[in-house]
């Protein structure tokens, strides 16, 4: 009796189907994905294979899913326009708005925003249904980064094609007077000529024009005026006669002068012997 053989005969393979040749399954993968898959199950491929070419099959079909551009009427045969007959009728004339009366009665009303600052007339125009820009109102181009140091003196609807109304504010500085018209220099007071008055009336000129903080100086070196200068007599100022005053609120006037009936310097850091004269008389 003989032994066994070491090495048994194997079974042969069963031939490969068309349907699992490799290159069939890889092209119905990116055509077909889901007989691909199934394909890909039925070959002879190792399960990491199969589980590979699942994947990125399933991968690439979502992203055409995805990416599909929705079926637009742009390639489609435009309809056909229906005849009307023409009547003479009134063309509706446009304002400078550029809207028809029909438009401008069937549009909101614009409520009026002068004189608010920036921030909260942006807030209420923005819950009224419009939008908003602004620019300087003054002469100048400053930006407006902080809202709530800006003043609407302006208001006007900014052209354009959108449907929703859209308003531009001029504004200025929350401190500063409006200009008589868009686009013109900021109107600030100028400090009046006070040189001859009373500490008293001068003050009160300085008031009118918005300054706040008015000081006494004595016009001698050697002499130092009271607590209450209201009767004094004033020789020198600062601000000048005339000089622009911007921000008033912020601005100091100091008024030097000397007591009411005595004489008064020719100029200002001298002691009572250096030449006194008489106040101008008004």
């Amino acid at each position: 009796m003989h032994p066994p053989h070491p090495y048994a005969p194997q079974t042969p393979a069963p031939p490969r189907r068309w349907w699992q040749h490799p290159v069939l399954v890889v092209v119905l993968l990116i055509l077909l994905p889901p007989v691909g898959i199934v394909l890909v199950w039925l070959t002879r491929w190792s399960r990491v294979k199969k589980i590979v070419a699942t994947v990125l099959s399933l991968l690439w079909l979502v992203l055409v899913i995805v990416t599909d551009p929705d079926d637009t009427s742009d390639d489609k045969e435009p309809k056909a326009k229906p005849t009307v007959q023409e009547t003479a009728t009134p063309t509706p004339t446009r304002g400078d708005s550029g809207a028809t009366p029909t438009q401008r009665e069937s549009r909101k009303a614009v409520p009026r925003y002068v004189g608010k600052i920036l921030r909260k007339a942006k807030a209420a125009a923005g819950s009224d249904g419009f939008g908003v820009i602004s620019h300087d109102a003054s002469d100048g181009d400053a930006g407006q980064w902080d809202a709530d140091n800006w003043r609407v003196c302006f208001q006007t609807e900014a052209k354009g094609g959108s449907s929703k109304v859209t308003l531009d504010f001029g504004v200025v500085r929350k401190k500063a007077p409006c200009p008589a018209a868009d686009g013109e220099p900021v109107p600030w007071p100028k400090m009046p000529d006070v040189v001859g008055e009373t500490f008293a009336d001068a003050s009160a000129s300085a008031k009118k024009v918005g300054i706040t903080d008015v000081t006494a100086e004595g016009a001698y070196t050697d002499v130092t005026p009271p607590a209450e200068p209201y009767d004094w007599t004033v020789c020198f100022q600062e601000p000048e006669a005339g000089e622009e005053v911007r921000d008033p609120a912020s601005r100091t006037a100091a008024l030097i002068g000397g007591r009411a009936g005595g004489l008064l310097p020719r100029e200002r850091g001298h002691p009572v012997a250096s030449g006194p004269r008489r106040a101008r008389p008004r």
